[in-house]
């Protein structure tokens, strides 16, 4: 039953998020295979079908995320198969033509939709491919929340052994992409920390492992929650799943 709701739903909307793809793929500097893990189902349908939050962008461009969306929105236009794009923050929202994706599925299996059930069907149809598709992007953001707490606590115990370290001592700094040089440690107990907004202040190194402390304590939070959110998403979409075999079988059997 799983690869017939694929077949109906997955499949033509497959296709809408390519367009998505390539709309952006001409005005952003990522490639297409990094644009897609990218794009994200909104909460909400009042804020689209597909949102694409522009924070990965704002060191390449060196301007906020709400300024990014602004930028790349006024260069894409609507196409036939996405009616509306939105700029909500700094996120931009794509509305894909509904009558289309109607259009698809039913091209996809003319059965579809003109059963006596066709309105509980569609209904349920589009409640399962959009609770699947969140529970994706729940899973992605998991790991993204995973891997931002490793890194903090690298950085946390990176700080606990530079209490260690003399002045003058001769340390390699990691510049990106395999490329170091070379440092000395002025004051191991001094550091430079952003605070978000493009601030940056001064902390000692107590201050700075209780900030990060902190951070890596929220994220840990949001973790469980999240978690909490995807154990819930995937009963509902299993409740969803039986709901809608049932449905199809009355349907077949009438």
């Amino acid at each position: 039953m799983v690869n017939k709701f694929y077949k109906h739903i997955f499949l033509p909307l497959c296709m809408f998020k390519k367009e998505i793809i390539d709309l952006l793929s001409r005005q952003v500097p990522l490639k297409k295979q990094e644009i897609e893990p990218l794009l994200e189902v909104p909460p909400s349908s009042e804020l689209g079908d597909y949102a694409f939050p522009c924070f990965s962008l704002a060191g390449k461009l060196k301007k906020s995320p709400n300024e990014i969306a602004q930028d790349i929105a006024k260069k894409l236009k609507p196409t036939k198969a996405i009616q509306e794009i939105k700029v909500s923050g700094p996120y931009i929202n794509f509305f894909i033509n509904q009558e289309m994706l109607a259009k698809h599925i039913l091209m996809i299996d003319e059965h579809f939709g003109k059963q006596k059930n066709k309105e509980k069907i569609q209904s349920k149809y589009a409640e399962f491919q959009l609770l699947s598709q969140q529970i994706s992007q729940l899973e992605e953001h998991l790991n993204v929340v995973a891997e931002q707490i490793n890194e903090l606590s690298s950085i946390k115990n990176n700080l606990n052994e530079l209490k260690e370290v003399k002045r003058d001592t001769e340390i390699l700094v990691h510049l990106g992409h395999n490329i170091f040089t070379k440092s000395k440690i002025v004051d191991s107990n001094e550091f430079i920390i952003g605070i978000g907004a493009s601030t940056l202040v001064k902390k000692n190194s107590k201050d700075a492992i209780e900030i990060i402390s902190e951070q890596v304590k929220e994220l840990n939070d949001l973790s469980k929650t999240m978690k909490t959110k995807v154990i819930e998403a995937n009963s509902t979409l299993q409740g969803l799943h039986d709901e809608l075999g049932m449905l199809m079988e009355k349907d077949s059997s009438e």
